[in-house]
């Protein structure tokens, strides 16, 4: 066979050192470092690399074995929200791959409600337990982070190819120059309308009322729908103050709730429960979306890509829901400003809790998870509801039929989920943001639609509220 002889210089030589480990030939760069300065001459027969490599340096660098697949074991818990069985089944798929290859491991699913999310986590970690791997909202994570409940993976990241990540999600979790977590996928809500009913979106916050009253029927038909409990209330709640240009903490971190735009925001969204939403819904969680797909709602703000996913359950057919159903940018309110308003939305991470048993057969699978197979087939149990996170990742979902078929949806999807926010962090970082989801808010917005609490009183007392469990939480640092 002949050969073919490439010369490289120094520091080519490192990145075609990196291709040869990648087919599993690991050459002795260790040697080669040490070796004084010049050139190195790679021999490769046909398209094969060798595992031969002769320099003109005076050291000879030596040949190191290829590395074998480290034995894994342990039984691990991989905590999370995602509650649609497409998404559970999309994640028992990659777990099975993983484990029919490490046949020691074991992992579980625990799939805990995304309102009782940080409790959950808070309270496993006092006792010494907890999440082995855990993904969920970015809020809880950085509650959890500051309290010593998650481990830096900066060594995962670098072996994932860091520059596949765009840069501003990592910055969210980066905290004092170490990778705490991954960014999973990234999500925002939409105005969902019927088109078949209503011939134009809304465009201010009377016209969405107008509308909906107009197509409000009670008991038939109702022009919006709205839970008010667990994480469904809060996003609605968050959607309409930012739209409005309300906050939940200033740029320096302090509680800032009790303001005039959260009051119109919160009489906002009680005008359209009161006069336009079913009562029974109240309670419904974020279970209240299944109720669009069934024919007498006209309205309400959800990530279109979830409400597909909801509607495919249900039997519905992508043709009729595009012909039925549109998506928009919810209206700004009277104190908002149009480049300044924000959807709700966020993006979810993925990090290994600390002072687990088996952390690095936590970290092994986190990598295999990550790969573009494996993770855009969890990105795809879901296509247009969760955006994904790598470049890599982007091309491929893409490819899904979905995305050509929903063409005019995603435009809007992707503007209304790259401008979005979430709960305590629309000014960045903010280790205390979780204090937010702690469910006292939604049992505030519950008193105040069964009208046991005014508005203005409702406000005061989520904002005393906050306030508290502030200074709490600073009392632990």
């Amino acid at each position: 066979m002949s050969q073919e002889t490439k010369r490289i210089g120094r520091r080519t030589f490192i990145n075609y050192a990196s291709a040869i480990i990648a087919t599993g030939v690991i050459v002795g760069t260790a040697t080669y470092f040490a070796a004084p300065k010049g050139e190195v001459t790679v021999t490769a027969p046909g398209t094969t690399v060798t595992k031969t490599v002769t320099t003109t340096l005076t050291e000879k660098p030596t040949v190191t074995p290829t590395t074998t697949t480290p034995i894994l074991k342990g039984d691990l818990e991989f905590w999370h929200s995602y509650t649609q069985t497409v998404r559970i089944d999309a994640i028992k798929e990659i777990i099975n791959k993983f484990t029919s290859q490490h046949p020691d491991v074991k992992i579980e699913q625990v799939v805990i409600p995304w309102g009782q999310a940080f409790e959950k986590w808070l309270t496993s970690w006092k006792t010494g337990t907890g999440p082995d791997v855990q993904s969920g909202t970015v809020s809880v994570f950085y509650g959890m982070q500051r309290l010593g409940a998650a481990t830096p993976i900066d060594d995962v990241f670098k072996s994932l190819n860091p520059s596949n990540f765009p840069t501003a999600f990592i910055d969210g979790l980066t905290i004092n120059g170490q990778i705490w977590a991954l960014p999973i996928y990234s999500v925002g809500h939409q105005l969902i309308y019927r088109r078949d009913w209503i011939d134009e979106p809304p465009k201010t916050w009377d016209d969405l009322y107008e509308i909906a009253k107009k197509n409000t029927d009670k008991p038939n038909k109702y022009g919006w729908a709205m839970a008010l409990n667990e994480t469904a209330g809060l996003n609605q709640l968050h959607l309409w103050m930012r739209m409005n240009g309300g906050e939940w903490f200033d740029k320096d971190g302090n509680i800032n709730f009790n303001t005039k735009q959260n009051i119109e925001a919160v009489k906002h969204m009680m005008r359209l429960f009161w006069d336009c939403s079913p009562e029974g819904l109240m309670t419904k969680g974020t279970a209240y979306r299944a109720e669009l797909t069934k024919g007498y709602i006209a309205m309400t703000t959800e990530a279109m890509g979830w409400f597909i996913t909801d509607c495919a359950t249900a039997g519905i057919t992508d043709k009729e829901i595009l012909e039925k159903w549109m998506c928009a940018w919810p209206p700004i309110g009277p104190s908002g400003d149009k480049k300044d308003a924000r959807t709700w939305g966020d993006y979810k991470e993925i990090c290994i809790g600390a002072k687990r048993p088996y952390q690095d057969t936590a970290k092994e699978f986190l990598k295999f998870f990550y790969q573009d197979e494996n993770y855009v087939s969890f990105i795809n149990s879901m296509p247009l509801g969760m955006i994904p996170c790598t470049y890599s990742g982007q091309q491929l979902a893409l490819k899904h039929p979905k995305y050509e078929y929903f063409k005019e949806y995603v435009p809007i999807i992707l503007d209304t989920t790259n401008t979005s926010d979430e709960y305590g962090i629309e000014h960045g970082y903010n280790p205390y943001c979780a204090i937010v989801q702690t469910g006292y808010v939604e049992e505030m917005l519950q008193k105040i639609a069964l009208k046991e609490l005014s508005v203005e009183d409702g406000v005061a007392k989520i904002d005393a509220k906050l306030r508290e469990m502030l200074e709490e939480e600073k009392k632990k640092q």
